[in-house]
C-alpha cells in the first residue's frame, strides 16, 4: 500500500533534486564549454585509447624531464665562455685578468679534510674560459696559512732528522706542503666514490689495507679514464709544475707493502715524469724508520744562503711561511752528501726536505699553472689543452670535475659529492 508519509517519500525527492542540480552544473560549467559557449560532449575514451605510440612519447618526455631535474639537483654547472686566443689570462696567480670577469663562478664547499684551522672545510671558487684549443681555470680556495715546510731536515748531535708526524704511513699532517687536486672524467658519474674510492682499513679484500686506515683510490673496472691533477706548493708547484696523475685498477703490492712496511697505494698512479723533476732529500724509510737519523741526499753548498731563503723559520706546523720563502733546494745550490760538507754545518741547522731536480719544470708541464697566497686564500691559475688521449681526459661537454684541498697534509684532503659539470660555450 502506498504511503503518504514524508519518510516514505524522502528517497524519491532526494534523487530528483540531485538530478536537477547535476544538470544545472553541467550546463554552466566552464570546463564543459566549447569556443561557442555550448557544452561540448565529454569523451568517454580512456587516454590509453589514443594509441601506444602517444603513450610511449609521453612517458619518454616525462622520463627525460625527471632525469634533467635529478641531474640538476645532483650537480653544479660551470659555463665556460669562449675568448680570443689573444685574450687568454696570464698565469701568475693574480686575479684581475679581464678574461676572468667573463666567467661566471661556481662555488663549492669542500669538507672532511685535515687542519684548515680545525674546521676541516674549505670553500672553493672555480672560473674557466677557453679559446677553442686551450682551457683556462682559476681556482681560489680558503686556507688560513701558506704552508711550504715540506718534511724539513734538522741537524742534531747524532745526525739529521726528518720532521714529520705520520709520513711513514702516507698520512703526514704536520710538516707538509699545501696541495690542491682536481679529478676529471667523461664518465656519467654522479658520486665519484662509487668508481674511484673505497674507505676503511680493508677496502680491497685481497690487497693490503692503507696504513692510514682511511681507504684507497682505484677504479672499479678497467679502461675508466680518471685524470687527477695535483698541485704541490714546494714540489714544483710554485715553479709552474702540476702533476698529471691517474686512478686505475689496484696495483699488485710489493712484498714490503704486503708486510706493512711501506704504504700500499691501491690504484693511484703518479705522473711518471715526477721522479725526474722533484723528490725528497732522503731515502724512503719503513714504518718507524724516521724516528732514527737519516742521511740527506744533498747538502747546501752555502748553508747560510739556503737558510736565509727559508724566510722566517718557525717550526710550529700550523704557523704559515713568509712571502717569497723557498722550502726547496735546487741542484745548482747543493752538492751530494759528504762528511766534509756536513761538518761545516752547525747543530740546529734546518735544510729543505724537497729537492728540485730540473731547471725547466714549467716548460715540461702538460698542465701549466701558477699560484699565489694572500689574505687566507690560495689562487691557482691553470691551462691545459682541450684535446687528450687515453688515459688522459679530453675536456668537453661531458666532462665532470671534483676538487680537493690539502692544508699541509699528505692525503687528508677535503671532498665534496656533487660534481661540477663543464659546459663549453661556442
Amino acid at each position: 500500500m502506498p504511503s503518504n508519509s514524508l519518510l516514505a517519500r524522502r528517497p524519491h525527492w532526494r534523487k530528483h533534486l540531485r538530478c536537477k542540480l547535476f544538470a544545472h552544473y553541467r550546463a554552466n560549467s566552464l570546463f564543459e564549454r566549447g569556443v561557442t559557449g555550448r557544452a561540448s560532449p565529454r569523451s568517454r575514451r580512456p587516454l590509453s585509447a589514443a594509441g601506444p605510440l602517444l603513450m610511449t612519447m609521453l612517458a619518454g618526455i616525462a622520463g627525460v624531464a625527471l632525469i634533467m631535474v635529478w641531474r640538476s639537483a645532483l650537480e653544479d654547472t660551470l659555463y665556460i665562455p669562449r675568448i680570443d686566443s689573444g685574450a687568454a689570462p696570464i698565469l701568475d696567480g693574480d686575479a684581475p685578468d679581464a678574461a676572468w670577469r667573463l666567467a661566471k663562478p661556481v662555488n663549492v664547499l669542500t669538507s672532511f679534510g685535515g687542519n684548515l684551522g680545525g674546521k676541516g672545510n674549505s670553500a672553493v671558487e672555480i672560473r674557466a674560459v677557453h679559446d677553442g684549443r686551450w682551457v683556462y681555470f682559476r681556482f681560489t680556495w680558503e686556507d688560513p696559512t701558506r704552508s711550504l715546510k715540506h718534511l724539513p731536515l734538522v741537524k742534531r748531535e747524532d745526525g739529521w732528522y726528518v720532521l714529520h708526524d705520520r709520513y711513514d704511513r702516507a698520512d703526514e699532517r704536520a710538516f707538509f706542503e699545501d696541495k690542491f687536486a682536481v679529478l676529471l672524467t667523461n664518465l656519467p658519474i654522479v658520486i665519484p666514490g662509487d668508481h674511484t674510492y673505497r674507505g676503511g682499513p680493508t677496502p680491497i679484500a685481497d690487497k693490503p689495507g692503507p696504513l692510514s686506515q682511511r681507504g684507497l683510490h682505484f677504479t672499479s673496472a678497467p679502461g675508466l679514464a680518471m685524470e687527477v691533477w695535483q698541485w704541490k706548493a714546494s714540489s714544483g708547484g710554485l715553479l709552474g709544475w702540476i702533476d698529471k696523475n691517474h686512478f686505475d685498477l689496484p696495483a699488485d703490492p710489493t712484498h714490503a707493502q704486503t708486510a706493512g712496511d711501506f704504504p700500499y697505494r691501491g690504484g693511484y698512479v703518479q705522473d711518471l715524469r715526477a721522479a725526474s723533476l722533484y723528490g725528497d732529500n732522503f731515502e724512503a724509510q719503513p714504518v718507524g724508520g724516521y724516528e732514527r737519523a737519516v742521511q740527506p741526499k744533498r747538502l747546501p753548498t752555502d748553508w747560510r744562503a739556503t737558510y736565509a731563503a727559508l724566510g722566517k723559520v718557525d717550526l710550529e706546523p700550523d704557523q704559515g711561511d713568509s712571502e717569497g720563502a723557498r722550502w726547496w733546494m735546487t741542484m745548482a745550490e747543493s752538492e751530494l752528501y759528504s762528511s766534509d760538507l756536513d761538518a761545516r754545518i752547525p747543530i740546529g741547522a734546518v735544510i729543505p726536505g724537497s729537492l728540485i731536480l730540473a731547471e725547466d719544470l714549467a716548460q715540461r708541464a702538460d698542465i701549466k699553472g701558477a699560484a699565489r697566497w694572500g689574505a687566507g686564500k690560495w689562487t691557482l691559475e691553470v691551462a691545459r689543452r682541450l684535446d687528450a688521449e687515453h688515459p688522459d681526459v679530453p675536456i668537453g661537454r661531458n666532462t665532470r670535475m671534483w676538487v680537493a684541498v690539502f692544508d699541509h697534509a699528505q692525503t687528508y684532503h677535503t671532498r665534496h659529492i656533487r660534481p661540477v659539470h663543464l659546459q663549453l660555450q661556442r
